[in-house]
């Protein structure tokens, strides 16, 4: 059996130390968020470290930490979709749900192309 946790980052810290502490502490996978960039940060957070709007440097940084430390990312969450619902009445917010799911879709092949663990 395999023991994860969401990625809750230090700001200070690299992804690469932060990921070697939650191996070290014996985590075998983390979950990460999809957020949008302009959502605030905490000194501590889970604000997501797949930016929606950096979406391919956002995973080439997350992948190489898990490569280097040997922590895999076992999911990736987001909470987009309750800010822009797919149903919404408002025609703007709805195009932006689509593209959120669209982006989605492109961020799981890159993950699975950089060989990052889902």
């Amino acid at each position: 059996m395999k023991v994860g946790t969401v990625f809750w980052h230090k700001s200070e810290r690299s992804f690469v130390e932060e990921f070697g502490f939650y191996k070290d502490v014996g985590f075998d996978g983390i979950e990460v968020t999809i957020s949008e960039a302009s959502e605030p940060v905490e000194p501590l957070s889970a604000r997501g470290y797949l930016r929606i709007e950096y979406m391919f440097n956002d995973v080439k940084k997350i992948a190489e930490a898990s490569r280097e430390t040997g922590l895999e990312v076992h999911s990736v969450r987001s909470g987009l979709l309750w800010k822009y619902p797919l149903n919404s009445p408002d025609p703007s917010v709805r195009s932006r749900a689509f593209r959120i799911v669209e982006k989605g879709v492109w961020r799981r092949l890159i993950i699975l192309e950089l060989k990052v663990y889902l």
